[in-house]
């Protein structure tokens, strides 16, 4: 699964404000009660969310008689979103004598966004259906991936060196510390051993 996304108001586009304000506060008070009304879950274990933005995956599909084929599993998910960073936003679609005020403004705690438009007066202007479902996708075209690759935020710092590492004990032989009376020892046993074959192969000759 991919998602694609785009602008919710690509286009540019009168409500009392007051009235929308108004009514995005009494939206915000009714979800801060519900957020309040929420129990956590009980218990040591941590609800966890995992959202896969792509996923790529073919199935050989076998059948008697058949060649085997390669069917696609790629879905694509197309997902919108509000470009301007005010929490309020005003502006005109512009559709000449069927043009439309809208005004949009963000409810705070929360993720949503409470849009009002003026009622659509004619059916000249051509309105772009907002659909999410997934539909099947041969995926993302593999050199747009490769001329722009996805951005990957990095540390504001880098952490490659720190004043308080300690680097004498770095290594797979850090804690290798051999004393010198061992070495002392292993030198003294090699040269018994050296000598000792030194001997016999003497003795042997004579």
């Amino acid at each position: 699964l991919y998602r694609e996304k785009k602008n919710l108001f690509e286009v540019k586009e009168n409500i009392p404000r007051r009235l929308v304000e108004k009514v995005a506060g009494d939206i915000e008070t009714l979800l801060a009660k519900k957020v309040r009304a929420l129990k956590p879950p009980r218990g040591g274990h941590p609800a966890r969310l995992t959202f896969t933005t792509y996923a790529g995956a073919h199935d050989d599909i076998m059948a008697e008689g058949m060649e085997p084929r390669e069917a696609s599993c790629i879905m694509k998910q197309t997902q919108y979103y509000f470009s301007n960073i005010n929490s309020t936003y005003s502006a005109v679609i512009d559709c000449g004598p069927c043009s439309r005020y809208y005004h949009a403004q963000r409810l705070s705690n929360t993720n949503l966004l409470f849009v009002v438009a003026e009622k659509l007066m004619c059916s000249q202007c051509d309105i772009m259906k907002l659909d999410q479902a997934e539909t099947r996708s041969e995926g993302p075209e593999q050199c747009e991936l490769v001329e722009t690759p996805r951005y990957r935020k990095g540390p504001h710092v880098c952490f490659d060196y720190n004043q308080m590492e300690d680097t004498s004990d770095c290594g797979r032989g850090s804690m290798f510390r051999p004393s010198w009376l061992l070495l002392a020892f292993l030198q003294s046993l090699l040269l018994c051993l050296v000598s000792a074959s030194t001997s016999s192969t003497t003795g042997r000759g004579l």
